[in-house]
């Protein structure tokens, strides 16, 4: 199968994707208004309490556990939506595969800073699947993803202590904000196939 038949063909999953990282980002908003103030009048009463004469260890225990539910809850959303863009980012991946044999399909594609789309892809998609395993261990994608902190502000934070999926991040990058955007991204790479 060709890549732009296969494209055609993941049309409506990859519509369902864009739906659902947009139902995450809505979410994530939400949760945001609720947690951010909480956290800033939780976070008073920690630095203020041992100052009180209520204070006891019940009421702290209290509401650091709420402040620690609030952060579990964005955490969860952040995940839903790092699973919606990696998928995302598997299907452009797939596209290069079909479309190019190695090296040459890690030179295609607009430039992302310094680097072509699709190496950029390429990379993403390695870090999206395995960043259980902590800091990406693949010499290429480590420095992919440093020339993408460098170039154009990816934040990679400390990927070694606390693990995370970098692809919604990546995707705004990319500047997929829908599926019409990532689809004439697309289109315009593989037209070099």
């Amino acid at each position: 199968m060709k890549a732009i038949d296969y494209l055609s063909r993941v049309e409506p999953i990859a519509q369902a994707l864009f739906a659902a990282l947009h139902a995450t980002d809505e979410k994530e908003r939400e949760e945001r208004k609720y947690f951010e103030p909480k956290f800033e009048y939780l976070k008073f009463q920690f630095e203020h309490w041992s100052q009180i004469e209520e204070y006891d260890d019940e009421r702290l225990n209290y509401a650091h556990s709420r402040a620690g539910e609030a952060h579990q809850a964005l955490l969860l959303i952040d995940t839903a939506g790092a699973s919606a863009a990696g998928a995302i980012i598997q299907i452009a991946k797939l596209c290069i595969s079909m479309a190019w044999e190695a090296p040459a399909r890690f030179e295609k594609g607009r430039l992302i800073g310094s680097q072509p789309l699709a190496n950029v892809i390429w990379h993403a998609r390695n870090q999206a699947i395995h960043f259980e395993e902590g800091a990406p261990k693949n010499k290429d994608t480590r420095e992919c993803l440093e020339k993408l902190s460098k170039e154009v502000g990816l934040d990679c934070g400390q990927l070694n202590q606390s693990p995370r999926s970098l692809a919604r991040q990546i995707v705004k990058i990319l500047e997929w904000e829908n599926y019409e955007m990532f689809s004439k991204d697309m289109h315009a790479l593989l037209s070099e196939a």
